[in-house]
């Protein structure tokens, strides 16, 4: 039988990972946000030759390659923590069980 302390650890680890996925999908939508207006703007400084003075080439360029890498590191940075989470909450049910 679970206990009553288990079972809000087992809550506990739940809600951190809810608030962890949470967190994780909005800076990737902020990251891929700001990256798709920079490469907008890349391709506008074409066609536009008032864009290409505001936004030049290279600084729109660094800021895309510098998001998509931004959105990489926090994806897999959060999968690792919920993991490590859902790792410890499985251990701490077994341990339970026995």
């Amino acid at each position: 039988m679970i206990s009553n302390s288990t079972l809000k650890v087992s809550v506990n680890n739940m809600d951190k990972i809810v608030k962890i996925e949470l967190a994780k999908k909005a800076l990737l939508f902020i990251f891929v946000l700001i990256a798709t207006f920079s490469l907008f703007m890349l391709f506008g400084s074409y066609f536009i030759s008032e864009l290409s003075s505001i936004f030049s080439t290279s600084t729109s360029f660094i800021l895309v390659f510098v998001m998509i890498i931004f959105a990489i590191v926090v994806k897999y940075i959060g999968d690792i923590i919920i993991v490590a989470l859902d790792r410890d909450r499985l251990n701490e049910k077994k341990l339970v069980s026995d």
